[in-house]
């Protein structure tokens, strides 16, 4: 939204600058920080005037300062856009809500790891017992600085099948207990 604005707010002061219209040229005295680094009802704002300018010019006005009808839809959308994303209130109950599912999340992973992929590794017992010792004794989790690191390695030689995986993420604490 900010970066369609900025190129309109140029286009749009340029044609005050060359009409001599300071009405016009006054209102496009949005900077940059206050499209970029404002709060987001502000910065809505600030489109929206650049927009409503934009709108209310005549088609000749237009065609001189290179505006077509597809570089206001453009602004619209991008206005329309930026108004439907989650608010930093919104995301933060967004995300609260995202770590409380990681531990089910988890014991479904290890659950997959157990049931399945374990599972899966009993067929090579007998055909190929060293990949299948290597995958056992290979499985394993450490903990390190409150983080939980599971590895799991396999052989890795020509006509094998190789695995290794390796996934980090920390310990999940119930901070009323801290």
């Amino acid at each position: 939204m900010a970066d369609d604005s900025l190129i309109m707010r140029g286009k749009l002061s340029s044609l005050a600058a060359t009409e001599g219209d300071t009405l016009l040229l006054g209102k496009m005295k949005i900077s940059f920080t206050k499209l970029f680094y404002a709060k987001d009802t502000t910065a809505i704002g600030n489109a929206e005037i650049i927009y409503d300018a934009a709108e209310a010019l005549t088609p000749a006005q237009k065609t001189a300062a290179g505006i077509s009808a597809a570089d206001i839809t453009g602004l619209r959308v991008s206005i329309d856009a930026f108004k439907e994303l989650p608010s930093p209130a919104q995301m933060i109950k967004i995300r609260k809500a995202n770590t409380q599912k990681l531990n089910l999340l988890f014991k479904e992973a290890n659950l997959i790891l157990k049931n399945s992929l374990t599972g899966l590794m009993f067929q090579f017992k007998e055909s190929n017992p060293d990949f299948f010792n290597q995958y056992m004794n290979g499985k394993s989790v450490l903990e390190k600085h409150r983080h939980t690191t599971i590895i799991l390695n396999a052989v890795d030689e020509p006509g094998r099948i190789w695995i290794r995986l390796r996934c980090s993420f920390p310990l999940m604490m119930n901070r009323s207990r801290i």
